[in-house]
């Protein structure tokens, strides 16, 4: 078995499912249970995948918004492709928050 540490504020990836991709969390706390195992209470992060159609076009009239207004000629600069790549990389901070079990890091 791998000893691993995790602190609060250390970001990790939970496995929920092998055919799904690994779920990215921010550890907030970390408590010890009645029966000895550690949970860890994390916050949810998500990929433009996970979240309806609604807020991912919300958030890319923002981000647009924010692009046009620092004038940031990097970004106009780059190819679409990599444009869409940026994007499936873009990961959304939620307010929600789960515990889980620390085995599962």
């Amino acid at each position: 078995m791998a000893a691993n540490m995790y602190r609060v504020g250390d970001y990790v990836y939970f496995e929920n499912s092998s055919s799904n991709p690994l779920l990215i969390r921010r550890i907030e706390e970390l408590n010890k249970t009645a029966n000895g195992n550690v949970e860890a209470k994390v916050v949810c992060f998500y990929r433009r995948r996970d979240i309806s159609g609604t807020l991912i076009a919300l958030a890319d009239k923002h981000a647009r918004e924010l692009e046009e207004e620092m004038e940031n000629p990097e970004m106009a600069d780059l190819p679409e492709k990599h444009k869409h790549q940026l994007r499936h990389r873009e990961l959304f901070l939620s307010r929600q928050l789960e515990s889980l079990p620390a085995t599962h890091i």
